[in-house]
C-alpha cells in the first residue's frame, strides 16, 4: 500500500516536470526562400477570371465576388525533368502568399493549398476566392452612378523590389486582354459590367512601406430603372397628389387637409425607404435633393391650404379660388423644373 502511493506521489511530481520538458522548446517553422534572390525580382504571371459578382451594396460600401486565379512562377530548385508534374503543399515551398487586401469579413479559398510543379520547375498555383470585398464609393450621381470597383492582390510578406506581378502571357496570346476575363453570366440585378482591366500595382501601407500587389479594376453602371419606376415616378405621383386641394373648394378645409397631410405622411415613409439603399454619407445625392425639393413642394401645398383657408375665414373666397386657378398651373411647372435641375442637369 505504502509503495504504491509512493509511486502515484512520484507520478504527480514528473508529470509536470516532463510536460514543460516538452514545451520548452517549441518547434520552429522554416520559410523556404525565394528562388533565386540573386537574380532579382521574382516574375509572378497572374491569370484572373471574375466567375460572378454575387452582390453590390452601396449602404454597406461593399461587394462580393467569385473570382478564380492562376499564379505560375519558375523555381529551378523544383525541376525534377520528368513529362509529368509533381504536386506540393504550399507550405513546403516558396509562394509569393497573395492575399485579397480589400477583403473584409470572410472570404473563402475553395482550392487545396497546393501547387504544381513542371518538369522544369514552373510552379503553378491554382486558387478561387468568394466573400466580400470593401470598395469606398462616391455616390453623387445617385441612382445613375457608375463606379469603379478592385480587387487587389499582394504579396504582404515580400518587399516590392522582391516579387513582380505580370499579365500571364499565354492566357494574352489565347485572346483574353490582360490575362484576364469577366462571365458573360453575371448574377447582378441592378448592375452592369461595362470593362475591366488589370495592372501591377503595390500596395501602400504608408510612404514609406509598399508591397508589391496586382489589381483587378472594372467599371459598372447601376441600371437606375428601378429607381425610376419604383421610386421616382411614384414620388412624382404622391407630390402630385397633394394638388388636388388646388381642385376642391376652398370651404372643404377637411378634405384639403386631409389630401395634403397623407402626401406628407406617404413621402416620409418613401425616404425611409430609399435611405435603406445608399450610405450615410455627409452630401446629398441626386435622389436626396429630388425628395427635398419634393418635400417642400407638398410644404408649399399645406402653406397654400393654410392661406386659403385664412381667406375663407375672412369672406375672401373669390381671392382663394383664383390662388387655386394659378397654383394648378405654377405648380406642375415649378415641379418640372425641379425634376431635370435634381436628377438630369
Amino acid at each position: 500500500m505504502k509503495r504504491n502511493l509512493s509511486l502515484v506521489f512520484l507520478l504527480l511530481f514528473l508529470c509536470p516536470v516532463l510536460l514543460s520538458a516538452q514545451t520548452a522548446e517549441p518547434v520552429l517553422e522554416t520559410v523556404p526562400s525565394r528562388p533565386d534572390s540573386d537574380a532579382g525580382a521574382t516574375q509572378v504571371s497572374v491569370g484572373l477570371w471574375l466567375i460572378d459578382i454575387d452582390s453590390i451594396n452601396s449602404a454597406q460600401q461593399n461587394f462580393v465576388v467569385n473570382v478564380y486565379m492562376v499564379l505560375q512562377w519558375h523555381d529551378s530548385r523544383l525541376a525534377h525533368g520528368r513529362k509529368d508534374t509533381k504536386r506540393y503543399k504550399t507550405i513546403d515551398v516558396w509562394t509569393p502568399r497573395v492575399q485579397i487586401a480589400n477583403e473584409i469579413g470572410i472570404v473563402r479559398s475553395t482550392m487545396a493549398q497546393v501547387v504544381d510543379v513542371a518538369g522544369d520547375g514552373t510552379v503553378t498555383y491554382r486558387q478561387r476566392y468568394v466573400g466580400p470585398l470593401s470598395q469606398a464609393l462616391r455616390v453623387h450621381e445617385f441612382p445613375f452612378d457608375k463606379h469603379s470597383f478592385r480587387i487587389h492582390l499582394v504579396s504582404m510578406n515580400s518587399g516590392v523590389d522582391d516579387v513582380q506581378f505580370v499579365p500571364k502571357a499565354d492566357i494574352v496570346s489565347k485572346g483574353l486582354p490582360y490575362a484576364a476575363g469577366i462571365s458573360k453570366d453575371i448574377s447582378l440585378p441592378d448592375w452592369t459590367v461595362e470593362s475591366f482591366q488589370t495592372s501591377s500595382a503595390p500596395y501602400v501601407i504608408n510612404e514609406f512601406l509598399q508591397a508589391p500587389g496586382y489589381a483587378f479594376d472594372f467599371k459598372a453602371k447601376r441600371d437606375s430603372e428601378y429607381y425610376l419606376w419604383k421610386v421616382l415616378v411614384p414620388l412624382g405621383m404622391i407630390v402630385a397628389m397633394s394638388w388636388i386641394a388646388f381642385w376642391i373648394d376652398p370651404k372643404e378645409l377637411g378634405v384639403n387637409v386631409s389630401a395634403v397631410m397623407t402626401s406628407m405622411l406617404t413621402l416620409v415613409a418613401y425616404r425611409f425607404t430609399v435611405e435603406n439603399y445608399i450610405p450615410k454619407v455627409g452630401y446629398l445625392t441626386r435622389m436626396d435633393k429630388f425628395m427635398l425639393w419634393s418635400s417642400a413642394m407638398v410644404f408649399l401645398s399645406m402653406m397654400h391650404v393654410a392661406i386659403n383657408s385664412i381667406l375663407v375665414e375672412k369672406g375672401r373666397r373669390d381671392i382663394a379660388v383664383k390662388l387655386d386657378r394659378c397654383a394648378r398651373l405654377i405648380y406642375p411647372v415649378i415641379f418640372t423644373l425641379i425634376t431635370i435641375v435634381s436628377l438630369v442637369v
